[in-house]
């Protein structure tokens, strides 16, 4: 078109335009709006597939992060497991040692980090284990010395109020710490000192007081201080005792031996005095009974003074007898042969008469002593004489004995009427008698006479039913 503007062809131009641009152009635009129109169709359906393709697009970019959040909490829990379970088990095996299971180890562990931990830890463990073990045995030690010494010993702690017995105390006592703790609280109407003694708090040493158990009666030493911590500060009391039973009988028989002895030189010395002058009177006396007449004799009491005179000779043989009773000869005899030859001489005696209704009721076991026979038959025509006199002339006296392992126990019982209360602490002290003819020294010189033997006589028992005498025998 320019160029045939240009060469002035005009009428060129316009036939070239309407014939060959114009219908191009109108073919051009025909095809750009069909082109739009397609173009617009296709958004128009794009546009209602949009909101479903967001849709789509925003569920499933919510299922990846819902998963990849999943995941990743899965992968940060195995993580933190791999990291933490070993921790857990570490703390929890650390609560066993910690609640007493000493001795427990930790497992291996791959952690490199935690090696040295539990290295550490499985020895502390096993130093704790050996610490308690040490601690167990010093403390069973300790406590075994304590239940071995022949001590009573009896803890009280001020603050928990709590009380420890040894051994040696619930024995004496016969109680466990629970009944100790209980009489503590309530004290009982009997042992009444001691229960006193252990509940005053009151300080002292070395006093003497006696306990009464369903076994036996003790007499204790007990002695109170206070009981001290590591810082020398006083938190409770210690109350302890000692069995002196034996040394508190010994002494009683040390003095008994003593005034034994002091009375025997007076009555030596006296019964020395007594017997020359009792020797002349008796010739005298005896001169007149065989020249006087019977109806002279009846006159001047011969018959009476001759038995009174035959009384202070007997009196006097026995203050003799107290005063030495002599060595005893040792030789083997049966007790049975004693008791068979002895018995004849007391039924025939003066003081067994025809109105006497006794038996002897002798149950003896074969055994061989070793004892001075004339010393023992003294010590039992004493006690025979006795319970004769106990009962009046009428009852049963009953001999029997027992053999244990190292003593020959020999019983004389009786069915007499008893000793009385006031007597039975002063049987064996010379001139302690309650019959209105005695002498009270039967009973001082038995005794004496069985301690030089190595035996010794005892008080059994005694009531209104009649009274037991045990004689012990040593056997070795």
């Amino acid at each position: 078109v320019q160029g045939l503007l240009k060469y002035g062809d005009i009428e060129g131009a316009k036939e070239y335009l309407k014939e060959n641009y114009l219908p191009d152009l109108h073919q051009i635009k025909k095809d750009i709006n069909s082109s739009k129109e397609e173009t617009v169709d296709s958004l128009d359906i794009l546009s209602d597939t949009l909101s479903v393709i967001i849709k789509d697009s925003l569920i499933l970019l919510l299922i990846l992060t819902v998963s990849a959040i999943v995941a990743s909490l899965y992968v940060s829990y195995r993580m933190s497991a791999s990291l933490t379970k070993p921790i857990e088990q570490m703390i929890e095996k650390v609560n066993d040692i910690a609640d007493g299971e000493y001795g427990l180890v930790l497992q291996d562990t791959k952690q490199i980090e935690l090696k040295q931990l539990s290295a550490s830890i499985n020895q502390m463990s096993v130093s704790l284990e050996d610490s308690f073990w040490k601690i167990i045995k010093d403390k069973a030690y300790r406590q075994q010395i304590l239940n071995s010494l022949p001590v009573g010993i009896i803890t009280m702690e001020d603050e928990t109020n709590s009380i420890f017995a040894n051994t040696s105390a619930k024995q004496f006592l016969d109680l466990d710490e629970k009944d100790i703790c209980g009489y503590m609280e309530e004290c009982p109407e009997y042992n009444t000192e001691f229960w006193r003694m252990l509940n005053s708090g009151e300080i002292h040493e070395n006093k003497k007081v006696l306990f009464g158990t369903k076994k036996t009666c003790y007499c204790f030493l007990a002695s109170q201080t206070q009981l001290f911590n590591e810082k020398n500060e006083s938190i409770g009391r210690i109350f302890y005792f000692i069995d002196i039973s034996d040394t508190e009988e010994l002494e009683k028989r040390m003095h008994q031996s003593e005034k034994l002895a002091l009375v025997g030189e007076v009555a030596a010395g006296a019964a020395h005095e007594i017997r020359n002058p009792l020797a002349v009177i008796h010739g005298f006396i005896s001169l007149m009974n065989q020249s006087l007449s019977d109806e002279e004799k009846k006159r001047f009491y011969l018959p009476l003074l001759m038995k009174e005179l035959e009384r202070i000779n007997y009196i006097i043989e026995e203050m003799l007898l107290l005063s030495k009773p002599g060595t005893p000869v040792m030789k083997k005899v049966s007790m049975q042969d004693i008791i068979n030859e002895l018995l004849p001489l007391i039924t025939h005696s003066s003081k067994f008469t025809e109105k006497d209704k006794l038996i002897f009721d002798v149950k003896l076991q074969p055994h061989i002593l070793k004892v001075d026979e004339k010393q023992i038959k003294q010590v039992l025509h004493n006690l025979i004489r006795n319970s004769m006199e106990a009962m009046d002339g009428e009852g049963v006296i009953t001999i029997y004995s027992q053999v244990h392992e190292d003593s020959y126990c020999l019983y004389i019982e009786d069915t007499g009427k008893g000793i009385p209360l006031h007597m039975q602490q002063s049987l064996y002290q010379p001139f302690s008698t309650s019959k209105d003819s005695g002498t009270g020294l039967g009973l001082p010189i038995a005794q004496r006479i069985l301690e030089s033997h190595g035996g010794q006589i005892k008080l059994l028992s005694t009531s209104s039913r009649g009274t037991v005498f045990v004689i012990k025998f040593p056997l070795h």
